[in-house]
């Protein structure tokens, strides 16, 4: 009825026969290469008890190494990975005495589809003789629509834990799912925190993921020995989601062009939650870190030891300020341990940082358009930062700059903001001249005492450039035109 490869080892044959569009498309599962089949006949060479006692002893080692007075809340879907988790937690909380209970949520993204999930879930539940919490939503259909259905799925569980006194909540992310989520974040770039991928347990949402461990294959093998059904969405075909796209498209190549990709991947994840570990330290629990950057108040505080290294420094900034760019982390840490310059402001998306005798003041509220920011620093007094148009004619341009005004065009200073005194050997192109000047000598035309250059403030935009300086020079790079939209820099 079946063919089998030569010199596999076939330990076990199982014979499925669909069931309501139960097993309508799981059948390309790939457990040991190539497949002959013929019909439903589905062979694997994998120990079917070995799989099972991987999948029990995963769940059964999550559950003692996290105790939850209150129980756990699973979800589950309805495909093969949280009908597999529902199982093993069903059998080991048995033993543990341990509450169990089932939720899950439809979207009615897919129609009938949807509707025939839930009502799988639910005959699920009454076979395990579990409690389901189940959530009817509506997500227009429309771009971003996995993000808001992710929020809205993990809203629902947290809300439903509070409510039921359940410790958290229990996913069935595995070993793949995890090798494919480090990748989507390397894709789009992302930093120590990223590539530490999902943790078996984060304590900030109260998620665990006792099967992150183990690989696909387990998980099939279990649901294959004890012929559990699943459902199949069949979105998870679509290459429109950036997930499904890595999964069909990318993985196949990266299996054909670095075999143990997946691997490779997961003890970089190892490694990344290790340094994690050693080099942010207490700073995670007890710094900015531990909070949520828009909850920090201004000022917050933090000091920068130089005996903790400039790398370090900068890690600890990167992931502790969501996501600073790591340059503009390094720039902050050279500040901080009294590198030139040793004062130093930045306006970015995370927010405004300054430093002032190696303290680090944070600010977590970007300027809004049209707002305004005053900046205390050494002379000059203050520097005030806001977004309008410049004045109607040129005239009253001049006239302005005159009175310490000055525009700049808004594209000409991109993100992030750094306001510092001059260092050794800065230059800058001057608005209407051929070239550019040392600051030093632009200092020496207006007779300026050199001692008062440390007086001196500038303006680099995210591209490395000085875009105006308080000597009154706007660069040539960021000149304005009238009526423009414009960054208008007043000082006092």
């Amino acid at each position: 009825m079946a063919g089998c490869k030569e010199n596999s080892k076939l330990l076990h044959l199982f014979y499925l026969s669909p069931k309501n569009g139960t097993y309508s498309k799981h059948l390309h599962v790939d457990l040991w290469g190539p497949v002959a089949l013929a019909g439903c006949v589905y062979l694997y060479p994998m120990d079917a008890r070995v799989s099972q006692l991987a999948v029990v002893a995963a769940t059964r080692t999550f559950l003692k190494a996290h105790p939850a007075p209150g129980g756990w809340l699973v979800a589950c879907s309805g495909g093969q990975d949280s009908v597999v988790l529902a199982h093993a937690c069903a059998h080991v909380a048995k033993e543990m005495g341990i509450t169990i209970a089932l939720a899950h949520v439809n979207y009615h993204l897919r129609g009938q589809e949807s509707n025939d999930d839930a009502a799988f879930v639910q005959t699920l539940a009454k076979t395990l003789e579990l409690p389901l919490y189940l959530c009817d939503a509506t997500i227009p259909k429309k771009e971003g629509i996995q993000a808001k259905a992710r929020a809205d799925r993990y809203a629902f569980f947290t809300q439903t834990c509070g409510q039921r006194g359940f410790a958290g909540t229990l996913l069935a992310h595995h070993a793949q799912d995890q090798a494919e989520t480090i990748l989507m974040r390397l894709l789009r770039g992302t930093g120590l925190r990223g590539l530490r991928g999902m943790q078996l347990y984060n304590p900030e949402l109260k998620v665990g993921r006792p099967l992150l461990n183990l690989c696909k294959k387990e998980i099939a093998a279990y649901a294959f020995a004890i012929n559990l059904p699943w459902r199949e969405d069949s979105s998870n075909a679509t290459k429109a989601y950036t997930r499904n796209a890595i999964r069909h498209d990318l993985a196949p190549v990266l299996d054909a062009l670095a075999p143990g990709w997946v691997q490779r991947l997961l003890d970089t994840a190892r490694q990344a939650t290790e340094v994690w570990a050693e080099v942010i330290g207490d700073a995670a629990n007890n710094g900015p870190l531990a909070h949520k950057a828009t909850h920090i108040p201004w000022p917050t505080q933090v000091s920068l030891q130089p005996e903790e290294g400039r790398t370090a420094q900068a890690v600890y900034l990167t992931e502790a300020f969501m996501g600073l760019p790591y340059p503009i982390a390094l720039r902050l840490a050279d500040a901080g341990m009294g590198r030139n310059p040793a004062d130093i402001h930045l306006e970015t998306a995370q927010g405004t940082f300054s430093i002032k005798d190696q303290i680090l003041y944070y600010s977590p509220a970007k300027m809004a358009m049209g707002g305004s920011k005053k900046l205390t620093l050494p002379p000059p007094a203050s520097i005030s930062i806001s977004q309008a148009n410049a004045p109607a004619t040129l005239a009253e341009m001049k006239q302005e700059a005159a009175e310490g005004i000055f525009y700049l065009q808004v594209d000409a200073v991109p993100y992030p903001h750094i306001l510092r005194p001059p260092a050794e050997g800065d230059r800058m192109q001057p608005l209407g001249m051929q070239g550019t000047k040392l600051l030093s000598d632009m200092r020496q035309e207006q007779g300026l005492p050199a001692a008062l250059l440390r007086d001196v403030r500038v303006l680099e935009n995210g591209n490395g450039d000085i875009v105006w300086c308080s000597l009154g020079i706007v660069a040539q790079v960021a000149g304005c035109t009238p009526g423009q939209l414009a960054w208008r820099i007043k000082t006092a």
